[in-house]
């Protein structure tokens, strides 16, 4: 058990640097387009920070578990929502941008879904992986266990 609680921290630490990532290059691109402005405030690095943290906690919707298809599913939708009540919550109360402003609002949401992909899918690649490589120590494990089964059984 301690050792999930470890990997979940782990996990959302990991996902915190890539969603701030994923902002930053976000930001960058949404001041370009819905803003003629070079310099922005310096407190938008502690909002951002803020609000990745925020975002990052939506990994507390997945369970420690294995779980079925429709239930990964779902919990997925659930995070896509948590990520963008938390993204366009955060952004309207840091007055990053205007939620009455249909573009505005649809731009932000595309980016929301674009980082959300990419991170998912790194997450995905990382676990798969990591389950690979699990699976080949479980069969070495058993594998030397056989051997041991039968050397005892000959003496």
């Amino acid at each position: 058990m301690q050792y999930m609680i470890v990997r979940k921290i782990k996990e959302i630490f990991l996902t915190f640097c890539m969603i701030t990532t994923g902002i930053v290059v976000a930001t960058l691109i949404y001041v370009k387009i819905y803003y003629a402005m070079n310099d922005l405030d310096a407190n938008i690095l502690w909002q951002i920070l803020f609000t990745s943290f925020l975002c990052s906690l939506g990994n507390l919707i997945h369970p420690v578990r294995e779980v079925g298809k429709r239930r990964f599913k779902i919990d997925l939708l659930l995070h896509y929502l948590y990520i963008n009540v938390v993204v366009l919550g955060m952004g309207n109360f840091f007055e990053w941008f205007d939620l009455s402003i249909p573009s505005m609002t649809l731009g932000m949401a595309i980016l929301i879904i674009v980082i959300f992909i990419v991170i998912s899918a790194i997450i995905w690649t990382m676990e798969k992986r990591e389950s690979r490589r699990m699976n080949e120590k479980l069969l070495e494990y058993q594998s030397r266990k056989v051997k041991m089964n039968d050397a005892d059984k000959i003496f």
